[in-house]
This record gives C-alpha cells, structure tokens and sequence, in this order.
C-alpha cells in the first residue's frame, strides 16, 4: 500500500512545474489569437509535457490543423480520443475534424450481434456441365515497328530542317530590305557614301548572303531527309497490310527548294 501510494505521489506533476505549464498555456492561447499556429503548437505541446493532461491534445490537434499540417492534427486529435476519454459531444467535434482533415473517424465500439440458432449447411447441389470455352485471343499490339518509328522521324527532322531554313529565308530577305533602305536613306535622301556608309552596306550584304547560304541548307537537309521518309514509307514490306496516312513530296523552285507533307486522319 505504501508503495502505491508513492507511486501515486510521484505521478502528480509539481506545482512549479503546473504554473509553468499554465504561463506556456496562456502563451499558446495568445498565439492562436494572433494566428501564429505553429508558435501555438509548440507551447501547447510543451504545456502537456509538464502537465501530462490529455485534454492538450486537441488544443495541439487544432493548432496544427489551422497551421495547414492536417497529417500531424489527426495524429493528436486521435490521442485525445483514446486517452483524453472525451465527452461524447467532445468526441463528435472530433471525429468531424478528423474527417474535415482526410482521416477516418475513429472506429465505433460494434453492437453485440443477436443470438441466432445457426442454420443448417447448405444442401451441395449437382455440378453443373457446362462446355469449356476456349480463352479470349491475345490484342494485337497496335505499337509501331521499328520501320514505322524511323520513317517518322525522317518526317520530324524534315519539317524541322525546313521551318529553319524558312526562318533563316526570311532573314535573308529583311537584310535585302535594310539594304534598299539604306539606298533610300532618310526621307528620301540617300546618304552620303562615304566609309560609314560603305561599312554598314558591307555587313548588310555579308549578312543576307549568310542568312541565304544558312537556309539553302536548311531546305537542302529537309529534302534529303524527306526523300529519305519517302523511301522508307515505299520499302516498308508492312505498308501493304495499312493504308498510307502521309504523302511527303519534295518540292524545288527558282528562289528555293522545300518539301510539302500531308497528313490524314
């Protein structure tokens, strides 16, 4: 008995140890005021610590979930209920924030089952014959062989090589632009060739033939590369068993060369 009793005494937290406690209280509650959650949840926790009342725990629950952590606030909210033995009001607010945070509500005590008489077994009843089926034959892949794969890069490479060759074709030509306007020069009259002039008209000139060289590639590439697709689409022994979707056509001009794709669906 006298051993319990210490034992009893010794559980008690001390009276300094409980004014601190209260002080950390106060202090978490002046911080929920100001919406400072996380500051709450910290002196909430170090109040229980000295307190050991489990009523603390749903202080903690709520600091944590008004702070955005709903992970950490159903973990507190859920120790509440089991060692804090709530009132049943209580226990339903909880249980709601519980479920409010994305956590099942805790689980309810099961009502006794009725006594029953146990039925007897079930007579077993005659298999019946049925005819096995044959199994369900395996889809047909509808992923593209490896031949199909390269021909379409042929494609992408093609458009590519020709949009930069387009681009590269449009600077050229804003050069020639820059040229004639420097022959205009400023409201109509040219400027003084001297070597400034003369200058600026040499970079002009370097720069448009570079843009027109650049892009003479460019288109030259995307016509390799599509010759190379067209081929590639001919020669695929599998473009007999589908129909073709695509028609590439390389096309060559006087100021150019190019290719035209078509692509139905």
């Amino acid at each position: 008995m006298l051993a319990a009793v210490v034992g009893v005494a010794s559980a008690q937290p001390a009276p300094a140890d409980l004014a601190r406690a209260k002080e950390l209280y106060q202090s978490a509650e002046t911080a929920m005021a100001q919406s400072r959650f996380d500051d709450a949840a910290r002196d909430y926790a170090a109040a229980y610590d000295l307190s050991k009342d489990p009523v603390l725990f749903f202080k903690i629950g709520s600091a944590h979930q008004k702070a955005g952590k709903c992970d950490i606030a159903v973990v507190y909210y859920r120790r509440y209920l089991k060692e804090g033995a709530p009132a049943e009001p209580f226990a339903t607010t909880t249980r709601e924030r519980i479920t409010a945070c994305g956590g099942d509500k805790a689980p309810e005590p099961a009502p006794p089952e009725p006594m029953t008489t146990p039925a007897p077994p079930p007579t077993p009843e005659p298999a019946a014959t049925t005819t096995p089926t044959e199994p369900p034959a395996p889809a047909k892949s509808t992923a593209l062989p490896a031949r199909h794969r390269l021909a379409w890069l042929l494609v992408g490479g093609s458009i590519a090589s020709f949009t930069v060759g387009a681009v590269l074709a449009y600077s050229a030509n804003a050069a020639e632009n820059d040229v004639d306007d420097l022959y205009v020069g400023l409201g109509g009259i040219p400027p003084a060739y001297d070597a400034r002039t003369k200058a600026r008209l040499d970079e002009l000139i370097d720069e448009g033939e570079r843009y027109e060289l650049l892009s003479r590639i460019g288109f030259g590439v995307a016509g390799a590369l599509a010759i190379g697709a067209t081929i590639r689409f001919l020669t695929d022994p599998d473009a007999a068993e589908t129909p073709a979707k695509t028609s590439i056509v390389p096309t060559v001009s006087p100021r150019g060369a190019g290719v035209a794709a078509t692509i139905r669906f």
